[in-house]
Formats: structure tokens, sequence, C-alpha cells
């Protein structure tokens, strides 16, 4: 049995329960069993939709020691199970106390030394080797780099060619948004818009607190397209000549995708560990600006970059292409057969 613990709410960005789901639909596809358990049900509706049992704690999304109880109720039954946790409040008393009961595995960024972690798969660009190595040695499977980077379907790599007019940007700012981001960018674009007749597509999260003001806004625009409970982001990522997006896992897709991208952060959690300043260094995506430093500021940055690369094909096209290398859409895969081997030791 795999178990997966990760919570979504108006502070966690949904591409923890997402890049969960891909895990779990690929094991179910391999014949595996698996089901969550989560803080609260903030993540119920990504999950139940998928068709996978949630076990809600009712617990504080913050103190995940404070849950161990009720967890240690949960894995009784599943001997052998391996317990996968996607939460920055992981600790190493949390995994030290449910290792005699599952293999526990970590799936993000956070520098956690934990002897007994049994897996630990961080995806990012920027990282620390001998931190791992050091900490973890041969006890632990370490899954490090982009090849592990958990995709939903569809966004095995294909190839993709550039159009050399642009008539199609796709915006995204992730789940939330209570500071009103996606309306200042989707205002700075408007210009921009009009004069080169381009169409906006904008995705609004299902916890965006500005969606009823952002529908009275621009419902009547002809070149804005508001776009809600969206199941085929890879078609729109496809489809789209240039995205910009929060960084994040959706920076992943749209590489996958070979999508010319103008990148942004929403939140500090975004520039953990170097993540966008390597980005930024290997030049696969254009960077705008931190839109907690300054909404206002990081719109204005946004116009900009979107104004140079829709003049600017070449770049366009170097830009699809250095980023399309970097990801293959083949990292649930690879995780899965991880998980595999690790359940077959227990």
């Amino acid at each position: 049995m795999l178990v997966f613990r990760v919570d979504a709410n108006d502070s966690i960005s949904a591409g923890h329960v997402r890049r969960c789901l891909a895990i779990a639909n690929t094991w179910r596809s391999k014949g595996g069993e698996c089901f969550f358990v989560s803080a609260d049900d903030g993540a119920s509706p990504f999950i139940e939709s998928e068709g996978f049992p949630l076990e809600v704690l009712e617990s504080d999304w913050t103190d995940l020691e404070s849950e161990l109880p009720a967890v240690r109720r949960l894995l009784r039954p599943y001997s052998g199970s391996v317990f996968l946790v996607d939460s920055y409040q992981i600790t190493s008393r949390y995994v030290r106390e449910l290792a005699n009961m599952a293999s526990v595995g970590y799936l993000g960024t956070k520098r956690l030394v934990s002897p007994e972690l049994r897996l630990l798969a961080n995806y990012s660009l920027n990282i620390d080797d001998d931190f791992y190595c050091r900490s973890y040695g041969k006890k632990c499977r370490l899954l490090l780099g982009p090849a592990y980077a958990p995709l939903r379907q569809g966004f095995f790599r294909v190839p993709r060619g550039v159009r050399r007019h642009v008539r199609s940007i796709l915006l995204t700012t992730g789940n939330a948004d209570a500071e009103g981001v996606t309306g200042v960018i989707i205002d700075s674009l408007l210009p921009t818009l009009l004069q080169e007749r381009i169409r906006l597509r904008v995705v609004i999260g299902p916890l965006n607190a500005s969606k009823r003001q952002l529908h009275k806004r621009y419902s009547n625009c002809e070149q804005v397209e508001l776009l809600e409970n969206v199941t085929n982001m890879a078609v729109l990522m496809r489809e789209c000549d240039i995205a910009v997006s929060a960084c994040g896992t959706t920076l992943y897709e749209l590489a996958a995708c070979g999508v010319p991208t103008v990148g942004f952060s929403m939140v500090p959690e975004q520039d953990a560990n170097g993540e966008t300043d390597k980005l930024k260094e290997l030049g696969v995506i254009e960077y705008a600006a931190r839109a907690y430093d300054g909404i206002a500021t990081c719109a204005a940055a946004v116009r900009n970059k979107v104004e140079s690369l829709v003049h600017d094909a070449v770049r366009r096209e170097a830009l699809s292409k250095s980023f399309h290398e970097l990801i293959d859409g083949l990292g649930c895969e690879r995780i899965c057969d991880e998980i595999s081997r690790l359940e077959a030791m227990r």
C-alpha cells in the first residue's frame, strides 16, 4: 500500500497535491493501491475527483507531530506500506516515530536530516548533492534532479514547433491568489493584447480569492478568456505561444511542453533553495520578478518580458528548445519503480 500525506489550502500551492496525484495515477496504472491523508478537507476536491480515498485527520497542517497518534492508527492495518510525505512541515521526529510502521519517504526540497528516511525525491535543478550523500549515504533511495519531476499524464515530451506570430498567451498563478496578482497582470498585458491582437487565456485556481471580480471585470473582454476547473492543462499549454506562470511545479509541465515562458514568484517558498536563480542562470525562462515584493512592479516586469518575446521569434525558439530539453515527463514512472523496490524490501 502506498499512502500519501499532503495538504492543499490557501497557504499551500495545489502543486503539492497535483504531483502526488500524478504519482498515484501512475501507481494505480501498475496495479498498485493507495490512499491519501490530509489535515483538513482542502485537498478533497482534487483527490476525490481522481477517485482516490482520502482520510481527513481534522488536525493542524502546520504541526505534523500532533497528528502522529492518528497516523499510526491509519497505518496499523497496512504492514509493509510506503508512507510518502509531501509537506514542508515534516520533521525528523515525525519520520522517526513512523519508521517502524512503514517505509517513510519525503517529496520536497526541505533540507531534512533523518536517518530513518528510506526514500527522498527532490526534482529541483539546484541540488546540493554533497548534502544528500553525506546525510543519507546508501540507507535512503535518493531521487534527485529533474528526471524525477512527477508530471501528470499528458506531459510526456513531444516535438514542438514555434509559430512566427504570437496569437495566444497562457496565464496561470496557481491554486490561490490572496493578493489579486492575476488581475494586475491582466491589466498590464491588455494594451499589448489589443495592439497585437493576442488572446490571453487565464487559468483561475479553485482558491483564487478574486475570481468573482475577475469574471465581472473581464467576462466581456474579447481578448481575455477566463478558465476554471481545467482538466486539459497539457492541451492548453501546447496551444499557447507564450506562457506567463508562477514558479513551481507548473514550470516543469511547461518545460515538458516546450513553451517559451515568463516566470514570476508568488510566494517566498518558490524562491527557496535557489531554484529560480538556477532557472535564470540556465536561461530556460524569462524571469520577471517577485510578486510578494511588489505586485505592480512584478506585473510591469511581466509586461516588458512578454512584449519582448512577442517580437522575437528567435528568442522564443531558443527558450522552447532549452526548456524542453530539461524534462522528459517520465518522472512518475521512475519514482514508482523505486517505490516498488522499496515495498518489496519490507
